[in-house]
């Protein structure tokens, strides 16, 4: 609701976009608790079943907003923006959508002709999110884990984590400052991996 109130200008709810933030922290927390508990329980990862589940959780309503956008840019859009609209599309299905925002405009600057699949950005990130958080999890595993040793293992992710967290925080402002708009910073996955990270700290710890 705040990031609502953000994008219609609602007066003192200027920092509505904050809910986003609020969002992938706790998306991180609630992801990592659950692999922490398959860490736990069996020693290692099904990355399938892991990725399967997102997909199924997240895949069906995001194709239904693309499929209508698709029907509406087909039958009512302007046709000098229905390449673009192609173009969102595809980038969204491929879950690519935030590298791909972040040439196409100002995300902080409406202007009324920004694309209806532009807040598919933070889905974009969350999904990487989950593709490389497992993977970074299981690389710890491989490498510290012995059998029985379930708490080094997790011992050892908790620090992977927070010089990851480190890494992007720092990364943030640095972009911000030589960027000419905030989106690359705001829209990084590199510079964004913070929040989810945070969340995941807090699950390890």
């Amino acid at each position: 609701s705040l990031v609502a109130f953000f994008h219609v200008a609602m007066p003192g709810l200027s920092a509505g976009f904050a809910g986003v933030d609020v969002f992938f922290v706790l998306s991180g927390y609630l992801i990592t608790s659950g692999l922490v508990r398959e860490i736990q329980r069996s020693e290692t990862i099904d990355l399938v079943s892991f990725w399967t589940r997102r997909l199924r959780r997240l895949m069906p309503a995001a194709m239904l907003v693309i499929v209508v956008v698709l029907v509406w840019a087909w039958t009512l859009a302007p046709v000098f923006r229905r390449p673009s609209l192609g173009g969102d599309s595809f980038m969204t299905v491929v879950y690519l959508a935030n590298w791909h925002f972040m040439q196409a405009g100002s995300y902080f600057a409406a202007d009324g002709t920004q694309s209806p699949l532009l807040h598919m950005w933070s889905l974009a990130v969350e999904e990487q999110f989950y593709l490389l958080w497992p993977l970074v999890l299981t690389v710890v595993i491989i490498t510290v884990h012995r059998a029985g040793r379930t708490r080094r293992t997790l011992t050892w992710a908790t620090g992977v984590c927070a010089a990851m967290l480190a890494f992007s925080a720092v990364l943030l402002p640095v972009l911000y400052g030589l960027s000419e708009t905030p989106d690359r910073a705001y829209m990084g996955t590199d510079t964004k991996a913070f929040e989810p990270l945070l969340g995941a700290l807090a699950a390890l710890l």
